[in-house]
Order: structure tokens, then C-alpha cells, then sequence
């Protein structure tokens, strides 16, 4: 959901996104400690406080090639930027559309994390 927050730019969405908002997503979704539970549950990851863009884009990695694999019709990279699929470009100005991207976003935010927390206490 991080790479979507991305996208999503607080209300204002992009198409394709660089390093560097990718960095900015990702360092401000983990700044909630509620978010960044993930985070220090795993030995490589549980310094996040101290991480610098490179950490960053180096988790964001794995959540590229995800959206890469799983919805290439939607998604799609080239060597400096992250892209979402053009056809999408006639609704980013579409405050229907913008609001149920990010509604989106949080509904599978809460879900992640209410599954995860349901695991944890079996």
C-alpha cells in the first residue's frame, strides 16, 4: 500500500513516481509506529529509525516486483521511475476516482494489519 500512497500524493495523483517519492512514501507510512510493526519484527529491518533512502527504496524493492508480477496490466518500470498503466491518466483527476483510490488503500491497510494481528494471537 506504501507504493500506492505514492501514486496517491496525498490526493494529487501521479502516474509514475521516482526514487525519491518512493522513499518519501515509504519513510512517512513507517513513521507510524502503528505501520512500522512489520518493521521490527524482522532482524533486518527492526533499525528502520536509523534508515536512510537507500533502506528505503531497497524494502520498496520487494513491493515493486509484487505489483510487477501480480498486476502487470496496471503497473510497469523503466530504469528511474515507477509507472501507473497511461490508460489510467483519464481518471487521476477524478475526485470519485481519487477518493476511492485512497479508500482503498486504507481499507487494505487495516486489513493487513488486523490479519496480521489476528495470526499473532492464535
Amino acid at each position: 500500500m506504501t507504493l500506492l500512497l505514492a501514486f496517491y500524493n496525498h490526493g494529487n495523483i501521479n502516474l509514475k513516481i521516482d526514487g525519491e517519492t518512493i522513499f518519501q512514501s515509504f519513510k512517512e507510512f513507517y513513521a507510524k509506529p502503528s505501520n512500522a510493526v512489520d518493521l521490527m519484527r524482522h532482524k533486518s529491518t527492526k533499525e528502520y529509525k536509523n534508515f536512510d533512502k537507500k533502506d528505503y527504496l531497497r524494502i520498496a524493492e520487494n513491493s515493486i516486483k509484487a505489483f510487477l508480477n501480480s498486476a502487470e496490466d496496471f503497473f510497469y518500470r523503466d530504469a528511474s521511475h515507477f509507472y501507473l498503466n497511461d490508460d489510467l491518466g483519464e481518471f487521476i483527476k477524478n475526485p470519485e476516482f481519487i477518493t476511492q483510490f485512497k479508500d482503498t488503500i486504507d481499507y487494505r491497510t487495516r486489513r493487513f494489519y488486523k490479519e496480521r494481528l489476528e495470526k499473532l494471537e492464535k
